[in-house]
């Protein structure tokens, strides 16, 4: 059984192994309504993101148990706050 918490351990979205600080890429996205440039730093480890084929980089983001985990938590606080518990 799994037990890690990936909530706190960063989980490479394409090799599932954990992933260091300094191994993570920062991505460049765009704001959508102001056209904004910003960085983000991805759930995947560098040489990944230049072996992924062709899957985006968003979706090996996503693939990630630490972006599915803390969106699970973000859900389950968010249907706490409705149900004011």
């Amino acid at each position: 059984m799994n037990t890690v918490d990936y909530t706190k351990t960063i989980d490479c979205g394409l090799c599932h192994e954990p992933v260091d600080k300094e191994d993570r890429p920062q991505i460049q996205g765009r704001n959508g309504k102001t056209g904004a440039i910003y960085y983000w730093p991805a759930f995947l480890h560098r040489d990944c993101l230049y072996n992924r084929g062709k899957i985006s980089i968003y979706e090996a983001h996503r693939n990630s148990r630490t972006f599915i985990a803390r969106a699970q938590a973000k859900l389950a606080k968010a249907n706490q706050m409705s149900l004011k518990i």
